[in-house]
């Protein structure tokens, strides 16, 4: 049966519990996002007075690195997807950069964001083309960096014998990659001759959840 699991920052015993208490929706399982190593004792205590009813699960996050802490919150979140689970997520008592971590994971999953009782509104993305996308993929296949545009081409479609044929694929190549690096979605990096491509935190993050952003409808048309 499928769970509604609850993704949360650590606060004090009193506040986790009375947030769980308040909101609108099931609680069958929860994530408590740690921002430090010293609150696991209070992360402790929290999953021993809630253990016996509902799951219980830790995540360590930075939030001085806002992207990697997106990263962090999505694999998790991917993997309750995976298992066909609904995933909310509670601002309350957040610090700005961890709101904003929950509002941007939010939007590439998806998922409901919600503070007290109430529900947050999120803003659709930007839709991404599949032949944009499918950049990502290669470069997430790749260990997240390539060292040319050629190396690029070569593993999206192979590179042609006709010069005039490779220019055109260069152009084409190229055009993809201004664009998610307009969306922040990779980073570009000339060395000598050759130009390294590689994703950033974000663009993690949205291969991460790539999987499912076409199943929800939060997209807004290019």
């Amino acid at each position: 049966m499928p769970k509604t699991v609850h993704i949360l920052t650590l606060g004090s015993k009193e506040r986790v519990l009375k947030s769980l208490r308040k909101s609108s929706h099931p609680v069958n399982k929860v994530y408590l996002v740690l921002e430090s190593k010293k609150a696991n004792s209070t992360a402790d205590q929290i999953e021993k007075e809630l253990k016996t009813l509902i799951e219980v699960e830790k995540i360590q996050v930075d939030s001085s690195d806002v992207y990697s802490a997106v990263l962090s919150l999505a694999n998790a979140v991917r993997e309750e997807l995976n298992e066909g689970n609904e995933v909310v997520l509670n601002l309350t008592g957040n610090s700005v950069k961890l709101a904003i971590v929950y509002f941007i994971v939010a939007q590439l999953s998806g998922s409901k964001l919600y503070i007290s009782d109430s529900e947050i509104p999120v803003p659709k993305l930007r839709k991404i083309g599949n032949e944009k996308l499918e950049v990502l993929w290669k470069l997430r296949d790749e260990g997240g960096e390539v060292f040319s545009v050629s190396k690029l081409i070569d593993l999206l479609e192979g590179i042609s014998d006709n010069e005039q044929e490779y220019m055109a694929q260069r152009a084409k190549i190229g055009y993809r990659i201004k664009n998610l690096e307009e969306l922040g979605l990779v980073e570009t990096q000339k060395i000598g001759r050759n130009v390294n491509i590689r994703l950033t935190k974000l663009g993690e993050a949205y291969v991460c959840l790539a999987g499912f952003l076409a199943r929800v409808d939060h997209f807004e048309n290019e």
